[in-house]
């Protein structure tokens, strides 16, 4: 019935509470509409959902791209979180092992630096393994992550942070991106 379908909402064609609602239902003063005007809710399986934003698919098939091909490096500039990342879009098996030697590097002699490095040297050796198998043809999909060597972090009014030798960002959280660098390249290490 109508009045059971409204009974919940506040204020239905000029009615503010539901107790001038009930007296109205009661009196038989609502017209039930006809039966080719009202709209069933659609069924739990016949609603589209839309998936979560995993950002932009042109970004994730030139990411791919650059994973199938380690040692490619592309000047890009990335717009996130409300201020702007620079630097070389790189692979991820480049990442992981620059990363790896970034690590080794800082920690010499520590189990802990070489228990970090390997981590991202495992990294490296799965990446390997999918490339060489090659079974995802569509793998710009399952691609989530950007990354960058030479990062240069800039705020929204365009001052130049700190600027780090490795940088990951998830591709669900870049608003916008471009290839080059933001500025003249040669002032990236200003």
């Amino acid at each position: 019935m109508l009045v059971n379908r409204v009974r919940g909402m506040t204020n239905l064609a000029g009615l503010e509470a539901a107790d001038e609602f009930d007296e109205i239902a009661e009196a038989g003063q609502l017209e039930e509409p006809a039966a080719d005007q009202v709209e069933e809710p659609a069924e739990a399986d016949e609603i589209e959902f839309l998936p979560p934003d995993n950002g932009d698919h042109q970004l994730r098939q030139l990411v791919a791209a650059i994973n199938k091909s380690p040692g490619l490096e592309v000047p890009f500039t990335l717009h996130v979180g409300g201020g702007i990342v620079t630097g070389s879009l790189v692979s991820l098996r480049t990442y992981a092992a620059g990363v790896a030697e970034t690590m080794r590097a800082a920690n010499p002699d520590s189990p802990i630096g070489d228990a970090l490095a390997g981590y991202f040297d495992s990294m490296v050796e799965e990446h390997e393994a999918a490339r060489d198998e090659d079974e995802h043809p569509d793998e710009w999909v399952n691609t989530r992550c950007v990354h960058l060597r030479d990062a240069v972090f800039c705020d929204s009014k365009g001052n130049r942070g700190t600027t780090m030798p490795w940088w990951r960002g998830r591709i669900g959280a870049v608003a916008g991106w471009s290839i080059g660098f933001r500025g003249d390249p040669d002032d990236r290490a200003n």
